[in-house]
């Protein structure tokens, strides 16, 4: 994964968008991390890492999420392919700016801010698990994306085989030694496969799983109390025909007031 260097974007169209320039100014602090595609770490659509109430907690005091959104938009909705969350830890909530590419202007604009609060963030509302969100400005389903992956961020770092890896930023040639602004530093979670597992479970199986099928990453509760992520695996490969299956994350959301 290579960095994305959308921060770095972000601090330069400041220099002549004046909107640009509280968001810029956060940005240069925060620690920067490239996620995957549409900003999922983990398929874990029930974030059971972060079951039982566990107090949302960032990495850094301040930190900025950056991912590409490769599919489609939805009907009536404008491309926008670049992404980045940039959230800062209070004593009480984590509150985020973000920034949207808008594909038909090529440009970057200051986007929706939002706020979860570190405890409460999770509810269940007629069998249906929401997210409690303080939202400054516009539809709450607006931002209901970039609330997902900061919470699908911080699930990741629940279990005890995500490590956080760091690559430094490209060093300024010669050529451009003027250039006023550094390539940062950039991390990114690595996922590390716990002791006792495989990638795949090769031809095994009982009576119950008798044709290949895919088996989906989940979250598993060690008898230490630690949590680690299983990725997905193939069972009983090459039986029964070929199974392919994609998994997305959704959660509805809910608006409550500060």
């Amino acid at each position: 994964m290579q960095p994305l260097n959308y921060c770095r974007q972000l601090i330069k169209a400041a220099i002549h968008e004046p909107e640009f320039v509280d968001l810029a100014e956060t940005a240069k602090l925060a620690v920067k991390f490239c996620l995957p595609d549409s900003g999922i770490v983990l398929e874990d659509t029930d974030l059971r890492g972060l079951d039982g109430g566990i107090e949302l907690c960032l990495p850094f005091d301040r930190i900025a999420l950056e991912f590409t959104e490769p599919r489609e938009p939805k009907p009536g909705e404008l491309r926008s392919s670049k992404r980045v969350i940039i959230a800062e830890q209070t004593e009480e909530k984590i509150e985020c700016m973000t920034a949207i590419w808008m594909d038909s202007k090529q440009k970057w604009i200051p986007y929706i801010g939002f706020g979860l609060p570190r405890s409460g963030y999770l509810f269940s509302m007629d069998g249906v698990r929401q997210m409690r969100i303080y939202c400054d400005a516009g539809n709450i389903h607006d931002i209901a994306q970039e609330a997902e992956v900061l919470l699908n961020f911080i699930n990741a770092l629940q279990c005890s085989n995500v490590e956080i890896a760091k690559t430094e930023g490209r060093k300024k040639s010669v050529k451009h030694i003027k250039d006023a602004l550094p390539f940062d530093d950039y991390h990114f979670l690595a996922i590390k496969r716990p002791e006792g597992t495989s990638e795949s479970s090769g031809s095994g199986g009982t009576h119950r799983s008798p044709r290949e099928h895919l088996r989906r990453g989940h979250i598993r509760r060690l008898q230490t109390g630690k949590k680690v992520w299983v990725s997905a695996t193939v069972v009983c490969a090459g039986r029964g025909g070929k199974v392919s299956k994609d998994y997305l994350m959704a959660l509805d959301t809910a608006k409550v007031q500060p």
